[in-house]
C-alpha cells in the first residue's frame, strides 16, 4: 500500500473514533438533560412549604 493510502486511511480511522466519541458523549448528554427535566419537573410540582402546612397521615 502505498504512504499516500496508508495516511489517508489512518486518518479516516482516527476520525471514525473520534465521531464514534462524539456521538457517545452526545447520547449521555441527551440522556443527563431528560433526567434533569424530570427533576426540575418534580421539584417545580412539588413544594416544602405544601409538605410542612400538610396534615399527617395516619
Amino acid at each position: 500500500m502505498t504512504d499516500y493510502r496508508q495516511k489517508y486511511l489512518d486518518s479516516f480511522f482516527k476520525w471514525q473514533e473520534a465521531y464514534g466519541k462524539a456521538m457517545q458523549r452526545i447520547k449521555e448528554l441527551e440522556e443527563e438533560n431528560e433526567r434533569l427535566k424530570h427533576e426540575k419537573e418534580i421539584r417545580d410540582n412539588f413544594s416544602h412549604k405544601d409538605v410542612l402546612l400538610s396534615k399527617p397521615k395516619d
